[in-house]
């Protein structure tokens, strides 16, 4: 009777998912193409772009001789992002005229890949020498102020820029041609418009049926794993209830209920016999609750929450069930019976052959990592470790409970203490190594740096002022004293490495320094590299606010004809004329060549100033004079004498 009302519910379901399915068909399909992370040449996988943005760059990219694809992705380093890139452009199957732009945020990168030997020599030829020059001078600026859609662009302009496209005639196409191709498109699609539905009808009948199985498939899939789930959580009780029965089972509670344990220990162990049962308890009340828990297609929900709450509870459970344990054997290692006649073997805490397997586990360590540990050596501290636990016993043979419990703990840090201290000098070798190389790789690629420099100071001289010419000097000599300081630590490092013994926690120390400073390096190197770009950028946004400052000045004066009298306009005159002038002192600056951009902005700043307070005096006036239009005030008017 039960299967026979499942397969009732079953068919139901069947016949409603049909009903949903026709009436959401468009809306799924809009949907699936409204998410569809690639568009033309975007593939955006974090957001990055709006959709206003990628009709931009879509735009931007098409008909070029060097054709960009760009792909956005989320989490990558720069090594994880770059060895990404080369996979998709491989996956993808690019080559020849076809480049990958990959976008990585969280930390943020940009790469570039392609094959094309000649685009790579025209870039080495070009002002930008490099792959990570083009990225650096073309989008970076961009990306700084917020515009990644921007930096795409000026990457895709100035790569085919660097290439004379010579076939033009296969890069334009008769707008003749393309007209009557949609026509005839559009003329075939009137004519298999009720073919396609009917086939649509189909298609949809088809899905909708396997979905429905699908979902019934997934309904009984979804009961067994809850099934299962629930068995395991009753074994995981009947264990917890068994541990708990054990403990409060043992032999020192039975030592406890005849009086044979001290005051001391009488408070502790009643501590932990009143929390065992207060656990014992809950625990039974979730096996009553996973005894009763039913499980079928109509209770899936509440069941999977019921269960991720009793498993939840559960295994908070278990760990303060471990703790209670290990409270037990703390006070059992220090216990001693009133009679001696009657005392059981008292556990150690730190066997001796555990110390001893730790040791044979460093030196196993050590000799596989080809390790000197006589400068910081870990077996000192398990010797020691050794000799404490041979004291420990004497200890608790006396009864001294409060050394026993501070000896334990300090055996257990000198073990690890020791396994650390391997570990330390494993990690502080291997970064010291790494650092070495990669420094060496940096000092060698900035052997050129020099020459690159006074290209980029030609192209400032002339264009902008000397301030702006100084600053980007600072940063090259910056540049040049972190080089130093770099080439300096080096051969701390391989002193530190190559003494006898090797100093490993000092050359890493050393690695830290040089680390730091290049990282100061690559941030100035961005720096220098779009320096250029970022004083025309700037300069492109200083005229585009003296053009809005400008056009607002025109509307307030155009404004001002609407005052009445004489008088008023007098006295808006001249907070007008001093707009207008600081507004021409903005131009000039900005017109001058070379170019002073920090005194054009200051300039800038003054005109939003007196404009402002041009406007607001203005608007005060307008709201004067509505009061005396519409008779709230009765203000007599002045008399001009002739």
């Amino acid at each position: 009777m039960k299967t026979k009302f499942i397969w009732r519910w079953q068919l139901l379901l069947i016949v409603w998912l049909l009903m949903l399915g026709n009436s959401l068909l468009p809306i799924m399909t809009h949907a699936s193409e409204s998410h569809n992370y690639r568009n033309g040449h975007v593939t955006d996988y974090t957001d990055m772009f709006t959709e206003k943005d990628t009709e931009r760059i879509n735009k931007a990219l098409s008909g070029h001789h060097y054709t960009l694809q760009v792909m956005t992705v989320n989490g990558y380093t720069q090594t994880e992002g770059s060895r990404f890139a080369n996979e998709v452009y491989d996956e993808e199957g690019m080559g020849g005229n076809q480049l990958l732009l990959l976008i990585t945020r969280n930390p943020n990168y940009v790469h570039l890949v392609f094959q094309n030997e000649e685009l790579a020599e025209r870039i080495a030829a070009s002002n930008a020498r490099t792959v990570e020059g083009v990225t650096d001078t073309q989008f970076v600026p961009y990306a700084k102020n917020g515009d990644i859609a921007g930096g795409v662009i000026a990457v895709s302009q100035y790569l085919n820029g660097l290439q004379d496209i010579s076939n033009e005639e296969s890069a334009t196409t008769d707008p003749a041609d393309i007209t009557g191709a949609a026509a005839m498109d559009n003329s075939a699609d009137h004519q298999t418009t009720g073919k396609m539905l009917k086939q649509l009808v189909l298609g949809t009948i088809t899905v909708l049926l396997l979905a429905a199985a699908i979902v019934w498939v997934l309904f009984l899939l979804r009961t067994r794993k809850l099934r299962r789930r629930r068995s395991m959580l009753r074994q995981r009780l009947n264990k917890l209830d068994k541990k708990l029965h054990e403990l409060l089972d043992s032999e020192l509670f039975t030592l406890l209920e005849r009086e044979r344990v001290s005051r001391d220990q009488t408070v502790l162990l009643e501590q932990i016999q009143r929390d065992g049962e207060q656990q014992l308890q809950q625990v039974q009340q979730w096996r009553q609750t996973v005894q009763s828990l039913s499980i079928s297609i109509w209770s899936l929900t509440s069941a999977g929450r019921e269960l991720n709450r009793l498993e939840n509870e559960s295994s908070a459970w278990s760990s303060e069930t471990e703790q209670l344990q290990e409270r037990y054997e703390m006070i059992a290692g220090v216990t001693r019976p009133l009679h001696a006649s009657t005392a059981p073997t008292l556990p150690e805490s730190t066997p001796l052959h555990s110390i001893d397997q730790v040791t044979a586990e460093l030196h196993e360590l050590v000799e596989r990592e080809q390790l000197n540990v006589r400068a910081e050596n870990p077996f000192l501290l398990l010797e020691q470790a050794r000799m404490e636990e041979r004291q420990l016993q004497h200890l608790q043979a006396r009864g001294d409970h409060t050394r026993v419990l501070a000896l334990r703990q300090n055996v257990g840090r000198l073990i690890k203490d020791s396994r650390q201290l391997v570990h330390e000098c494993i990690r502080f070798r291997n970064e010291a190594v790494h650092t070495v190389d990669e420094a060496g790789r940096i000092l060698e690629e900035y052997e050129l740096l020099p020459e690159w420099h006074e290209r980029e100071l030609q192209r400032l001289q002339g264009v902008y002022a000397d301030g702006h010419i100084a600053r980007q000097q600072q940063r090259y000599e910056h540049i040049q004293e972190l080089l130093k300081q770099i080439a300096s630590f080096l051969p701390s490092i391989a002193a530190a490495l190559e003494e006898e013994p090797p100093q490993y926690r000092a050359a890493y120390e050393y690695s830290l320094n040089i680390r730091e400073s290049v990282d100061q390096v690559h941030t100035l190197r961005l720096e220098l590299t779009g320096y250029l770009d970022e004083l025309d950028l700037r300069k492109k946004l200083d005229m585009e606010r003296w053009e809005a400052i400008s056009a607002q000045h025109r509307d307030g004066v155009r404004q001002l004809t609407d005052v009445q009298t004489e008088s008023e306009i007098r006295l808006t005159g001249p907070v007008q004329e001093d707009s207008f002038e600081a507004l021409e002192k903005a131009h000039r600056y900005l017109m001058e060549t070379p170019l002073d951009l920090s005194a054009a902005e200051e300039a800038l700043h003054q005109a939003e100033e007196r404009l402002d307070e041009f406007l607001q005096q203005l608007q005060q006036q307008r709201r004067t004079q509505a009061e005396l239009t519409d008779g709230s005030i009765v203000i007599p008017r002045p008399r001009h004498r002739e």
